[in-house]
């Protein structure tokens, strides 16, 4: 609200609007901060108590009201914001339209028989029509209908009999074309297109047969686009018998003598008010439309806001009545116009509504009602979209997949509302405070969470809205769910069973000091399938200094409890849970490494390095983004049964920090990491002991440069391990027996700070809303784990050992770090033998 309230107060009234529509359980906030803001700008800007009473009245409502000057909003539990304005400014809009979610298809929706063809129901969740003004230059309508109740904008006329404000309609075609465009939704007969729209009637015809003169209907032009409001003007007649190819109408000017005032009148609709004009075709079965709906042939300035539209069947057959596009194809729709069913005059008192108050007509008088109303949903549903662009939808996203589809008779195609509703063009993310901004493809965002991070982002942003813009930049409101990935549970328990099967470490030792090992790892399905080489090392060294070379080797294990106690990946079911936490987050089949280790001070100094890609990827499984990292440790023998470590280290991400992070709109930067451990061991017995590691690191992650992620800041993150370890136990003197508790690194604290583009007005701002979300996890994942690994003897005749057996069990409390989620049990075993 910071950046819309230096834009001045109306701007600041607008984000207060839209933030609160869209999060009324904030309200109050909202109103606090908006206040705060205002003061301290010097706007004239107050929450009074006479105010609060009324918004409180409308409660959660959501309305807006307009009172003396003065816009209020009322929202969950209050009074929201209070700016004064100038009295004889435009009010401000609500943000949204007036969809009705709850619709459903039913009786009334199919009777008019021209809703279904045209998808009308695919719109009515975002749009009804609101309060858009449609003039209906006809033969009036019948007032006082059931059908137009509150349906009727103020200022209608009978230009006919010279008097207004009553415009009775006396033959029944005005009422006609008046209910496919606006026919109230009450559960009874038919509804209109745009049901809650309103008609201005304009009569301007006494009967069907009527030919008024241009004069009369230039006069109802005029008024329609300046008394009436109007920004749609449907007209279900035109010139009878004459056809815009007509010889004699070659130019503006033989049509400007041909219409006179008529002529005028339409261009300045356009020209100066900016309107929408609809014309029927004709119905004289006549290649070409009437010349008045084709006049943008030879007014192309026109054409941006003009529409002229024939008479279809339910299947899009052409109508054997109706006129056919021709030379107008390009500003031609298709809509239908056979037996459409309509509100028709009838006695209140005598007569029945159902039986006679409606009634079936056909003709292209009843097709172009069909367009207005559509024409009325996208103006009421998308704030800012301008009449031009909204005739350009209607055309560009007309359905020509129908049999025998014709543009020379069908124009650009038959009216579909589903896709009229729908993006058009490449889904843009808003990233500024203008539809003229940047934006990133919506495609191509995403904000994926590794399981360091768990849920945390996740269950604050799922439930989150946010825009995006289409090529029109109409905003379409998007679940921030859609947009996110991750935040659950990774383990991969298929991936720890490839792991379990690690043969162990092979030695060659060419006898100078230099070692060659590597291990061997089944890569398919479980049983006997021969394994492949997947890791090795190379080390060299003499006197107590040894240098260590790795290729896709699990480095983490050279370092921490991992390493005193001489444990392998491949020995233990969850292998990450020993070793370095830090470090461990790198993929143990894409990476190179050194370590040196040498003596110092009566202890031993290890320096290690790892470059490769992370197993917690950010956007897919196979193709992590690359890290580097980097590991100093000391440890010394204190005494016979006790031996300490100290170490420190630090890692450098690529665009993401501990594998969560996004991209496009939601791109994250490079990442770096400090962390730093201590750990002992503690020898109960000659061959028993206590384990221990504890490890904690600072993290940053830096901002993806355009991208709606201001940064994560504060971050810290910890992990710790217990393990009691017994070499040679009485029940397999060769073997290993261990029980491990750990908690996996697990981020403890910090902030996420997120920008959402939210809502965008009729100006063409971009209204946002920035949240700053707690990045712990719900939960905390404890393991307690158990393994025992035995050699199997030799065979006596050839002395070769007989193979190795491996048993592994594990309990997951909390998996991935949230909270109350299940918790999972595993066990595996491997026993391995050459023959």
């Amino acid at each position: 609200m910071l950046s819309a309230a230096q834009k001045g107060d109306k701007a600041l009234l607008e984000a207060v609007k839209a933030l609160s529509y869209y999060h009324p359980e904030m309200a109050e906030a909202i109103v606090a901060e908006a206040s705060t803001i205002a003061q301290g700008a010097g706007m004239a800007a107050t929450v009074t108590p006479a105010a609060a009473a009324q918004a409180s009245a409308i409660g959660s409502s959501g309305m807006y009201l307009s009172m003396g000057g003065a816009a209020i909003l009322a929202g969950a539990g209050g009074a929201l914001l209070i700016a004064a304005i100038d009295s004889s400014s435009d009010q401000i809009p609500p943000p949204t339209s007036s969809g009705d979610p709850d619709f459903v298809i039913d009786v009334e929706y199919a009777a008019s028989g021209g809703l279904l063809p045209i998808n009308a129901h695919t719109a009515y969740d975002r749009s009804t029509g609101g309060n858009v003004i449609t003039a209906v230059l006809d033969t009036g309508i019948m007032p006082l209908h059931p059908e137009f109740h509150g349906r009727i904008a103020p200022n209608s006329f009978d230009f006919f009999a010279g008097s207004g404000p009553t415009a009775v309609d006396l033959d029944g075609h005005g009422t006609h074309a008046a209910g496919i465009i606006a026919a109230n939704r009450d559960g009874i007969g038919m509804h209109g297109v745009a049901y809650n729209s309103l008609i201005l009637p304009l009569r301007v015809f006494e009967d069907g047969s009527d030919n008024p003169p241009n004069s009369r209907l230039a006069d109802a032009v005029d008024y329609a686009v300046t008394t009436g409001n109007a920004k749609i003007i449907n007209n279900s007649w035109g010139s009878d018998g004459v056809f815009i190819d007509d010889p004699g109408l070659t130019s503006q000017a033989d049509f400007n003598i041909a219409f006179g005032p008529l002529s005028t009148s339409l261009q300045n609709a356009i020209n100066i008010h900016d309107a929408a004009i609809v014309f029927a075709a004709g119905n004289e079965s006549n290649p070409e439309v009437n010349a008045l709906g084709g006049m943008p042939v030879l007014f192309p300035a026109l054409q941006d806001n003009w529409l002229v539209v024939v008479a279809v069947d339910g299947g899009g057959t052409i109508a054997g009545f109706s006129n056919h596009c021709g030379i107008a194809q390009d500003f031609c729709l298709a809509a239908p116009g056979v037996a459409i069913t309509s509100t028709l005059p009838y006695d209140l008192a005598t007569e029945d509504r159902l039986v006679d108050g409606q009634g079936a007509m056909s003709g292209t008088s009843m097709a172009a009602p069909h367009v207005a109303g559509a024409l009325a949903l996208l103006l009421d549903e998308f704030l800012g979209l301008s009449v031009q662009d909204a005739v350009d939808i209607l055309l560009t996203t007309a359905d020509q997949s129908f049999t025998g589809y014709d543009a020379d008779i069908h124009g650009q195609g038959m009216l579909d509302l589903d896709q009229a509703f729908t993006g058009i063009g490449i889904s843009s993310i808003p990233l500024g405070f203008s539809v003229s901004g940047a934006g990133m493809d919506s495609g191509a965002s995403l904000l994926n969470t590794s399981s360091v991070f768990s849920n945390s982002l996740t269950v604050a942003l799922q439930n989150a809205r946010l825009i995006t813009l289409d090529d029109y930049n109409r905003a379409f409101t998007k679940s921030m769910s859609g947009f996110l990935a991750g935040g659950h549970d990774r383990f991969d328990s298929r991936r720890a069973f490839w792991r379990f099967n690690r043969s162990a470490p092979q030695f060659y030792n060419f006898g100078t000091g230099t070692v060659f090992g590597f291990q061997r790892i089944a890569h398919g399905e479980p049983g006997f399938e021969e394994s492949d080489i997947r890791n090795f090392h190379l080390t060299t060294g003499s006197g107590g200094t040894h240098l260590s070379a790795y290729a896709n080797a699990p480095i983490r294990m050279q370092f921490g409890s991992a390493a005193s106690n001489k444990i392998a990946a491949g020995d233990i079911v969850i292998d990450n849970a020993l070793g370095s936490s830090y470090l461990g987050l790198f993929s143990d089949e894409d990476n190179v490494g050194f370590s040196v280790r040498t003596a110092l001070a009566g202890g031993k100094f290890s320096v290690g390095s790892v470059y490769g890609r992370l197993d917690t990827s950010p956007l897919d499984e196979d193709h992590g983004k690359n890290a580097v990292g980097a590991l100093a440790e000391y440890d010394r023998e204190i005494s016979a049964k006790w031996r300490s470590r100290l170490h420190g280290g630090m890692m450098l991400e690529r665009d993401s920090l501990f594998g969560t992070g996004g991209t496009g709109a939601f791109a994250t930067g490079d990442s770096s990491t400090v962390f730093a451990g201590l750990g002992f061991d503690y020898n109960i017995a000659p061959s028993f002991r206590l384990s221990a590691d504890y490890q904690f690191g600072l993290s940053s992650l830096q901002t993806g440069g355009a991208s709606l992620i201001n940064g994560f800041d504060n971050i810290s993150s910890d992990s710790f391990s217990a393990a009691l370890i017994w070499d040679k136990p009485p029940f397999g003197r060769d073997g290993v027996f261990g029980i491990a508790l750990s908690q996996p690194l697990r981020v403890t604290g910090g902030t996420a700070e997120i920008t959402l583009p939210v809502a965008r007005d009729a100006d063409g701002n971009i209204l946002q809303d920035t949240q700053h979300i707690g990045l712990a996890p719900s939960g905390r994942e404890i393991n307690l784990q158990s393994w025992y690994n035995t050699p199997l003897g030799s065979f006596r005749d050839s002395g070769r050992d007989f193979g190795e057996l491996k048993i592994g069990g594990a309990l997951r409390h909390e998996p991935g770090h949230i909270k109350d989620a299940s918790p999972e049990a595993l066990g595996m075993f491997r026993f391995s033998s050459r023959f």
